[in-house]
């Protein structure tokens, strides 16, 4: 690893020069400054993972790790200054994982014709209408619910995301809708017959894409 390390710098160095400082100055100045050069951007305090891009899957995770890296085809969310200490990281889990906030994705988000996949934009995201999370906290800390919400959502935590489908059938996530969307009214059946259809404008997504690619081919 030192070798390759040593040869890396020597061929960053060549480079900047041979160019006349065109090619990897930021590189060059970091080594010349005895700067730690291999040490990746720092992402620290992101607290959720967005897709740009989704198919039938519309998982937001939850980030614990402050210092960690994530791939470009995602986004990173955080929170507000002027919220923080005001709402629990469980609490947006819940609400950016709602079902309401899946079909502002779909409605809001933009499909790529013959693809199918529904590009979504940061702009796109903070026009998605979401419940209150403070609101949503406190209301569960006033009907004395709030523990009981906890191990229900850190219940959907231990999951990896499926695709809605299937998504849709899962216990874990109609208890945690039963929290988040029972705060508002919404009884079991009128919950599910949201992401019944939540499915329909799904497949009416990947069907439409479908069809475009066969009157093209």
């Amino acid at each position: 690893m030192r070798e390759y390390l040593a040869w890396a710098e020597n061929f960053v160095k060549e480079k900047y020069v041979t160019s006349n400082g065109r090619k990897f100055s930021t590189l060059y100045n970091k080594i010349v400054n005895n700067n730690n050069w291999t040490k990746l951007t720092d992402t620290s305090g992101g607290l959720l993972i967005f897709r740009k891009g989704i198919h039938k899957n519309y998982g937001v995770l939850l980030n614990r790790v402050v210092d960690a890296q994530f791939h470009q085809r995602l986004y990173i969310g955080y929170i507000k200054d002027e919220f923080r200490g005001r709402v629990s990281p469980e609490v947006l889990f819940a609400v950016v994982n709602s079902v309401i906030t899946y079909i502002g994705m779909e409605l809001i988000g933009q499909t790529s014709l013959g693809e199918g996949v529904l590009d979504i934009k940061t702009t796109d995201y903070e026009r998605i209408p979401i419940i209150n999370p403070i609101w949503l906290e406190k209301h569960l800390r006033e009907n004395n619910k709030f523990s009981e919400f906890l191990d229900t959502v850190n219940n959907m935590l231990r999951l990896r995301p499926k695709d809605i489908e299937n998504e849709a059938e899962r216990l874990e996530r109609l208890e945690m809708e039963k929290f988040v969307l029972g705060s508002l009214g919404f009884g079991e059946n009128e919950i599910r017959d949201l992401y019944r259809e939540l499915i329909k404008l799904v497949q009416f997504r990947t069907e439409r894409a479908r069809n475009v690619r066969q009157d093209y081919s």
